[in-house]
């Protein structure tokens, strides 16, 4: 009835809608944290890969707020010791963050962090409450993500998986095919789409396959169906096993492997039997894969922008009266943490975005949110909005601009949500100053160390 992105936006606008209603009815301050972890976990391509960021979001939540607790406990008086405890974790998770597996729970660990140690003001008490009612909303959130994208067009992992494997399949056996005929012809763009295609399948064996109950089911045999055609792969693509492997191993391999496809859990034994002889017979290298998707040289030039974010940061709020208090502070520590894990090239597209997302929804927050005085009126203007902004950048080049537009909608409009609305300029425009600061620091370093 409905194309995929149409599905994609109703869902995503009908959860986001739902948690903040239900956090406005629990009478929770913050509904917006809710709405944004919604819009997190939607962010992916299916529902497994949802949980597993649901479950990195929940985690570092807790351990951001357990470092927080920590700081504020042992060193509220002592300034530069809280500063230098902090900048050592946000470094610490910044070169964590291309971790393949964990790499969201260690940004989430160092955004929280942040966002208590801020909001907090040094108070227990005030603290405490913060740390509870942000545990409250990303766990409210998730609830309901999990519940309406479970039962709602559900988008299962398997069907990624098999929709994945067969073009890639058909690319390695026309490889094969090439090496038996002796045709072979180095592509270097089509390698690399392979090995792609085959890293993408075996993360998808990683995830937690709720609702892929076949996949689920013979997850061990299609493990061994990759691992046999990484190894087709590279002995297609080595330039000294090509020349010495005999034809007849590769057309043996080829039929064991077309068998086992069709038919997983009889074919894997034999397909199993097939890798470890070939292996032995022509001395394979073990297939290296590292944990993280940056080397080493990444990570340490991510830390490097993010310190120098910080620190620049820090400085200009401790001499510059900026206004908005703890925000500059914080907001700066969250794109010190961001900034850097994006590409170079979208840093352009990202500003563009901010002003153009800011004029829309401080327009709607003027001109149309002080004359709501229903619950639903405010329901209804949250999932239009966000209907809208999923539905117009449902293309995968605007999937920053997606995320964007949906954050901007609830910071632009958060003082909407308090228990007792308000209607000021003043938190808007604070927040963009801030922003502003904050991207205009974030770009100079990023464009300073373009090259690294």
């Amino acid at each position: 009835m409905f194309s995929r992105s149409t599905q994609d936006s109703i869902k995503v606008a009908l959860a986001l809608t739902i948690s903040v209603v239900l956090a406005l009815w629990f009478g929770w301050e913050k509904p917006y944290w809710a709405a944004i972890t919604v819009i997190v976990a939607a962010a992916n391509e299916t529902y497994s890969h949802s949980i597993r960021k649901a479950r990195n979001r929940l985690l570092g939540t807790i351990v951001g707020i357990g470092f927080a607790m920590i700081l504020l406990m042992y060193f509220p008086q002592n300034h530069a010791l809280f500063i230098s405890l902090y900048t050592i974790f946000l470094c610490f998770c910044v070169y964590m963050a291309s971790h393949k597996k964990y790499g969201y729970a260690f940004t989430m660990g160092a955004t929280v962090c942040a966002l208590i140690a801020a909001m907090g003001s040094f108070d227990g008490a005030t603290t405490f409450h913060i740390a509870v009612l942000r545990i409250q909303e990303t766990m409210l959130g998730l609830f309901v993500f999990g519940l309406v994208f479970s039962v709602l067009w559900p988008r299962k992992a398997e069907d990624s998986f098999f929709e994945l494997l067969s073009p890639t399949a058909d690319n390695l056996k026309q490889k094969l095919a090439e090496i038996t005929w002796n045709q072979s012809v180095s592509d270097e763009k089509s390698n690399k789409s392979l090995r792609n295609n085959l890293s993408h399948l075996k993360a998808i064996l990683e995830l937690p396959l709720n609702g892929s109950h076949r996949l689920s089911y013979e997850r061990n045999a299609w493990r061994v169906v990759i691992q046999a055609m990484e190894l087709m792969e590279v002995l297609v693509e080595s330039p000294k096993l090509s020349r010495s492997i005999q034809r007849d191993d590769i057309k043996i391999g080829e039929e064991i492997l077309t068998h086992t496809i069709s038919n997983p859990m009889n074919g894997r034994n034999q397909l199993q039997l097939w890798v470890e002889r070939m292996e032995c017979k022509y001395s394979v290298p073990k297939i290296k894969y590292s944990a993280f998707d940056l080397p080493l040289e990444g990570r340490i030039a991510n830390v490097v922008r993010s310190l120098s974010i910080l620190l620049t940061g820090f400085t200009v709020w401790w001499y510059v009266p900026i206004p908005g208090s703890y925000m500059m502070p914080m907001m700066v520590s969250v794109f010190a943490n961001v900034l850097v894990t994006l590409p170079n090239q979208l840093f352009g597209q990202m500003v563009m975005g901010v002003l153009v997302w800011a004029a829309i929804f401080l327009a709607q927050y003027v001109l149309i949110m002080p004359s709501f005085t229903e619950l639903w009126q405010l329901g209804a203007f949250y999932f239009i909005n966000v209907f809208l902004i999923w539905r117009v950048t449902s293309q995968p080049s605007l999937a920053l601009q997606r995320v964007l537009g949906v954050n901007f909608l609830m910071v632009m409009t958060m003082s909407a949500l308090y228990l007792t609305p308000s209607y000021s300029l003043t938190v808007p425009i604070t927040m963009l100053t801030v922003v502003g600061v904050c991207l205009a620091i974030g770009g100079f370093y990023i464009r300073l160390y373009r090259t690294l």
